[in-house]
């Protein structure tokens, strides 16, 4: 009711009612609850739902062939299964499909084992890539603005450029394609946005 979580240098001082306090390095995650009604459980029953991450050993094609098949839902939509595979967001799935010159409306269990294996290395380089060059949005606040500046994320040193002007397809719509120049376009799955280019990733190319 009157409590808060944020994270704070761990040369800080502790609040008072800093109820939770979780080591991070060189900062603490706070869990500081005023009034005791909070809180703080673990539980690890969601995250041993969760599919196999992206850039280990247990995502194989073999693996990703076998669970598509099971499923009739587009492609694009599948791939935000965190069950499925853990990791891939909104932006990362579009980015992977036009690198694997996919439709996005294809049912995931119309893929061909070669679509499959090229969207499986698709993945892996998109999400290689996005780690290698940070994150798509400027997680740049320093704290010094009107909020409290408990909370806030900055740039690693030597962080290359935004990541966003690497991005083929997201957010890109109406432009013209990097590969074929061809304007990207924009629709709505599961009420999500997904960008693709409509040449590159006509179903006749699979």
């Amino acid at each position: 009711m009157t409590g808060r979580m944020y994270v704070k240098s761990t040369e800080s001082p502790l609040a008072k009612h800093a109820a939770v306090v979780l080591g991070l390095g060189d900062q603490n995650f706070v869990f500081e609850d005023t009034r005791y009604f909070g809180r703080f459980t673990l539980s690890t029953a969601r995250i041993e739902e969760l599919g196999p991450e992206p850039l280990e050993k247990g995502f194989t094609v073999p693996y990703f062939a076998k669970a598509l098949k099971r499923s009739r839902q587009s492609i694009k939509v599948k791939l935000l299964d965190q069950n499925l595979v853990a990791g891939i967001g909104n932006i990362y799935a579009s980015e992977a499909l036009f690198r694997a010159e996919i439709p996005p409306r294809l049912a995931a269990a119309r893929l061909s084992l070669e679509q499959v294996a090229r969207l499986w290395k698709a993945i892996r380089v998109v999400l290689r890539e996005a780690i290698r060059f940070g994150s798509t949005v400027q997680l740049n606040y320093s704290g010094d603005r009107t909020r409290t500046g408990l909370f806030y994320y900055g740039r690693a040193p030597d962080t290359p450029d935004y990541y966003e002007e690497r991005l083929r397809v997201y957010d890109r719509s109406g432009k013209p394609c990097p590969r074929c120049g061809e304007a990207i376009r924009r629709i709505n799955q599961a009420q999500r946005s997904t960008y693709f280019c409509p040449a590159c990733q006509h179903s006749r190319r699979g």
